[in-house]
């Protein structure tokens, strides 16, 4: 991925990934009525953040329309372990779509899908274009879709790091991005309930995938297996296919995206009718504090600002001098 000045860089951002972290990492903001809003402001930051590091041509903002999608069809118990959302996180989905809307940005959700499949979807479109899109969230299931053309900006606690193929494949044992996907058929996925095969963690599945290099090579060659372990990935055949369908991000999402990849002048992370929308919820006002977000008279300023808090884990507090670091 080559960073030119006639880059047109194109930020594919999963929002539910950003306020989810957020929304852990600020537990106690709140507006002066009680409402919860440290999801929704922590979501903003990422945002403005983002925008002065990386300076993209265009940013499209990424949503799960609902819990379920197709995969629900043919496993029912996908996700089926997560705890329902809190109500007052559910409040702030809101929130962040009034905020978008304010700020005239190019956001998109599509029932029957996740985030993941709509990113991976306009990733490989932009690179059709001869865009460099990357993609931001703090979820690995995403390392599936980076090649020498898509990155990822991977959020974690340690800041933000910037993924490529090789990025992945120290990370993995020596893994590709595209092996990601039976990396996960093998070992499986607890937090999305994807079973894997029962007794193959993820050592072993990286082992397996280094030696044949996909599941077809696996099982292409289970009499080089040994022991329990033969035993184990033979009799888990069936989980493993079906822990791979699961795991699959969808690049071919029935979806226009003439309107989608290109920006909309008008677009602007603090519009007036987003700034004022902010001083309804006394966002304005952490913003100010933090000295990170300056309007300017009638019509706000862009700009933007920091980042971190787990995803539906854990979460300590973002340290925004992460931001700095060069990706």
């Amino acid at each position: 991925m080559k960073d030119t000045e006639n880059t047109k860089k194109v930020l594919l951002i999963d929002a539910m990934n950003l306020i989810h972290r957020s929304y852990y990492a600020y537990p106690r903001l709140a507006t002066k009525e009680g409402v919860a809003t440290g999801g929704f402001f922590g979501f903003v930051k990422y945002l403005k953040s983002l925008q002065e590091k990386h300076q993209p041509w265009h940013m499209v903002i990424c949503s799960d329309a609902s819990r379920e999608s197709f995969r629900n069809e043919f496993y029912p118990e996908y996700k089926g372990t997560r705890k329902e959302t809190d109500e007052e996180l559910i409040v702030q989905f809101g929130m962040m779509e009034t905020y978008l809307e304010k700020c005239n940005a190019t956001f998109i959700k599509k029932e029957n899908y996740e985030a993941d499949d709509l990113i991976g979807t306009l990733a490989y479109r932009a690179v059709n274009k001869k865009y460099e899109p990357l993609i931001v969230s703090g979820d690995r299931d995403l390392f599936q879709l980076i090649t020498e053309d898509v990155h990822q900006i991977y959020l974690s606690n340690k800041g933000m790091i910037h993924f490529d193929p090789r990025g992945v494949s120290e990370k993995y044992g020596g893994l590709s991005p595209k092996q990601i996907v039976d990396l996960k058929a093998l070992s499986g996925d607890a937090s999305d309930n994807i079973p894997g095969i029962r007794g193959i963690g993820e050592k072993t599945a990286i082992k397996l995938l280094n030696a044949y290099g996909d599941l077809e090579g696996i099982y292409e060659n289970t009499g080089e297996l040994k022991g329990k372990q033969r035993e184990k990935v033979e009799s888990g055949k069936e989980e493993a296919y079906l822990s791979r369908r699961l795991a699959a991000i969808d690049c071919n999402v029935d979806i226009n995206d003439e309107g989608l990849l290109t920006p909309r002048g008008n677009f602007s992370l603090s519009t007036k009718a987003a700034y004022d929308y902010l001083m309804e919820l006394n966002i304005q006002k952490v913003f100010r504090e933090e000295d990170v977000f300056y309007p300017k008279k009638e019509e706000a300023q862009e700009e933007e600002t920091p980042e971190e808090g787990p995803p539906e884990e854990e979460a300590s507090k973002p340290d925004f001098q992460q931001l700095s670091m060069d990706f």
